[in-house]
C-alpha cells in the first residue's frame, strides 16, 4: 500500500466512525425512522466503469503512455455494477450512509439490490434443479447471502459489497480490465467473501456454488462460515492458485454500522447469532 493509499485509508475509517457515531444517535432519537435503498440506481458516470486499466496499464513503461502522459484503458471483463442483498430495503440510516458513500465512491458503477423475495425468485428462474433445491433449504439469512452472492456475479457478473462493507478507493482503479475475477485477503491470509468481483462465468465461483450445494446435501457443517461462507471461496482459491489483493486496498467492513443499526428489525440475525437459533439447513 502506497503513502496516499494508508493515509486515504485511514481517513475513511475516521470518517466512517464519526458518522456511525451520528447516525447512532439518531437512531436513538427516532429509532423507527427508515431510509429507503433503490432496486436499482445507474451509475453517475456510466463510461468510467466501461473501460479501466489493464495489468499492464496500472505500471506503464514511459513508451506505453500517450502524449498527455496518462495510460490509455481497455474494455473490462468485470462489469460495473455494484450487487447487495438484505432482508428488507428499508434500512437505518447507519446502513443507508454506508449505501450512500458506496455509491460516491464508485461513480461508474451502476447499482442492484435485492430482498429475501427477490434473491429467491433470481434462483429459482436462473438455476432451476438441484441449485435452486439446495438454495432454499437454508434457513439462516447470511448463509443465503453467502450463495445468492456467488450465483448473481456467476450469472451477471460484477461486484458484491456487504451491506456494513464500504470501499477504499474507486473500484475501477484495482479492478483491472483483463481481470476474471478480484478476491480479498485478510490480515491472516484468509480469502473473505464479503466484497467479491468477478466476470460472468468464472469457474473459481462455479467451483465454489458446485461445492456449497454438495455441502448442504451432506450437511457438512453446523457453522455458516464453513458451509456457505468464507471457508468455502478461500478452499477454492487457494487451490486454484488465484492471486489475491490485501483488503485495505479494495474494502473494509463495519465502519458506518454497527450490530444495533444493521438488525434493530430484525434481532438476532446476525450469524453467529441465528444459527444458534435455527438449522442452517431446513430438513428434507
Amino acid at each position: 500500500m502506497t503513502f496516499a493509499s494508508a493515509v486515504r485509508y485511514r481517513l475513511i475509517k475516521v470518517y466512517a466512525n464519526v458518522s456511525k457515531v451520528l447516525t447512532g444517535g439518531i437512531l436513538y432519537l427516532a429509532p423507527g425512522f427508515r431510509v429507503r435503498i433503490p432496486d436499482v440506481a445507474p451509475a453517475r458516470f456510466p463510461s468510467a466503469a466501461a473501460r479501466g486499466p489493464s495489468a499492464a496499464a496500472r505500471f506503464p513503461s514511459a513508451a506505453a503512455r500517450g502524449p498527455s502522459g496518462a495510460a490509455s484503458g481497455a474494455a473490462r471483463k468485470i462489469p460495473g455494477i455494484v450487487w447487495q442483498t438484505n432482508f428488507t430495503r428499508d434500512v437505518t440510516l447507519q446502513v443507508y450512509a454506508c449505501f450512500a458513500f458506496n455509491r460516491w465512491m464508485a461513480p461508474g458503477f451502476e447499482y442492484r439490490f435485492m430482498d429475501d423475495a427477490q434473491c429467491d425468485a433470481f434462483v429459482e428462474e436462473n438455476y432451476p434443479g438441484a441449485v435452486w433445491s439446495a438454495f432454499r433449504r437454508l434457513q439462516v439469512g447470511a448463509a443465503r447471502a453467502d450463495f445468492w452472492r456467488l450465483l448473481v456475479l456467476l450469472k451477471h457478473g460484477g461486484v458484491y459489497l456487504d451491506m456494513d462493507a464500504c470501499f477504499t478507493c474507486d473500484p475501477g482503479r484495482f479492478i483491472v480490465a483483463d481481470a476474471e475475477g478480484v478476491f480479498i485477503e485478510m490480515n491472516d491470509a484468509s480469502v473473505s467473501n464479503y466484497f467479491l468481483a468477478s466476470a460472468p462465468g468464472n469457474p473459481v465461483l462455479g467451483e465454489a456454488c458446485d461445492r456449497i450445494v454438495r455441502n448442504i446435501a451432506e450437511k457438512s457443517s453446523d457453522s455458516v462460515y464453513s458451509l456457505t461462507g468464507p471457508l468455502v471461496l478461500d478452499e477454492v482459491v487457494r487451490r486454484r492458485g488465484v492471486a489475491c489483493i490485501g483488503f485495505r486496498g479494495a474494502c473494509v467492513q463495519g465502519q458506518f454500522t454497527n450490530k444495533r443499526g444493521q438488525y434493530i428489525d430484525r434481532p438476532g440475525a446476525y450469524w453467529q447469532e441465528a444459527q444458534q437459533r435455527v438449522p442452517i439447513i431446513a430438513p428434507d
